[in-house]
């Protein structure tokens, strides 16, 4: 994710947060293609802040 270190705003994602953990983990052949394996794609996603 880019952005500046330090944020201005931020935006509650909570209601469609399983949302984007369900497409993260729907390219699990992408994924494992660069070597992530064993990415659990709700801790990736919950890692963001």
């Amino acid at each position: 994710m880019a952005g500046p270190p330090v944020a201005a705003h931020a935006v509650d994602v909570t209601a469609t947060l399983d949302a984007g953990v369900a497409s993260v983990a729907a390219h699990a052949a992408y994924l494992d293609g660069l070597g992530w394996e064993d990415l659990d794609p709700a801790e990736l996603l919950a890692a963001i802040d």
